[in-house]
């Protein structure tokens, strides 16, 4: 694939510039992929701001790269390519769909006991590995559109993506709830942060690892997490299935995980007085001030 040298130049001199700076990197990278229409436009979706497509950015270094893309898109040639690869993305779409057949998707609305006025779309990222993401699309009119990216780990001896439901479906779940828990942990920041931090103090290293470098984005994961072993929980009569995910979130460094779980288990209990997650937030934060002044005994050595 020919590409001009000077745009490839630019475009990775501008992201190892900002990845050390502003630490755009990982779901920042993604924001601004669902910000931008399709080629070859590449136009924002919305203005961009301090804020969008994501905080990390800044309008300055968005507009930019974006300028910057352009002129690689064209260069490269990047329609030709994007042309020459319809037969993967096809198969690629294909072989996905019974990880999707197999979401209960009306399940996000009844738990989370909400719903963006907006649309619900899977991508499958085939050069993105490992890495999932779960990003939201918001438009000035308060219209969010929802996001779960999926990497590709599997391939077979035909150079093909395959997509098994077992272990790509709890991921799946993991994606959209994202877009679910994100915003409460952030509106109820000033709840949650004096606990929040106290135990991504204890657990940093091993957060650190899985590329959480703050105590917000744990809380996110936590939640997150913890929603999807509820999802298991409901769906899946194997009580294996639900232990198996919790044992993995131990091991994540998730140490409250199961506390965690059974309380959500007391707000699916008690809709009635909590008809959504947002207003069970309150407490959620209850429960980590006990879950930080716990932990000073809980990792206490005593001689």
């Amino acid at each position: 694939m020919m590409m001009s040298s000077v745009a490839m130049f630019l475009i990775f001199t501008i992201k190892a510039e900002m990845r050390d700076k502003n630490r755009v990197s990982f779901d920042a990278v993604m924001c601004m992929a669902i910000y931008l229409e399709q080629p070859p436009s590449l136009d924002p979706v919305v203005p961009f701001s301090s804020t969008v497509p994501e905080g990390r950015w800044g309008q300055d270094n968005a507009n930019k790269f974006v300028g910057l893309l352009k002129q690689f898109y064209t260069d490269a040639k990047c329609a030709d390519f994007f042309a020459a690869q319809e037969g993967l993305y096809k198969s690629a779409q294909e072989r996905f769909m019974p990880v999707y057949e197999a979401l209960d998707i009306n399940w996000f609305s009844q738990y989370y006991g909400a719903q963006p006025d907006g649309s619900q779309n899977i991508i499958v990222g085939l050069g993105l590995g490992g890495g999932n993401y779960g990003p939201k699309l918001k438009y000035p009119d308060g219209k969010e559109d929802t996001y779960a990216i999926m990497g590709t780990w599997n391939i077979d001896s035909t150079n093909l993506p395959y997509f098994e439901i077992e272990n790509c479906l709890p991921t799946l779940i993991h994606e959209f709830n994202h877009s679910y828990v994100n915003h409460l942990t952030s509106k109820y920041a000033k709840d949650l942060e004096d606990s929040g931090t106290k135990l991504f103090d204890l657990v940093k290293a091993g957060m650190g690892n899985q590329h959480y470098t703050w105590w917000q984005t744990m809380m996110n994961e936590a939640l997150v997490r913890a929603s999807v072993i509820r999802y298991i929980m409901k769906h899946n009569p194997d009580k294996k299935a639900a232990r198996n995910q919790l044992i993995t979130e131990f091991g994540n460094g998730f140490y409250w995980m199961k506390d965690l779980v059974e309380s959500l288990g007391i707000y699916e209990k008690n809709r009635n007085m909590y008809p959504t997650l947002d207003s069970y937030v309150p407490v959620l934060a209850e429960f980590y001030t006990k879950v930080a002044k716990e932990s000073d005994s809980m990792f206490e050595i005593k001689e």
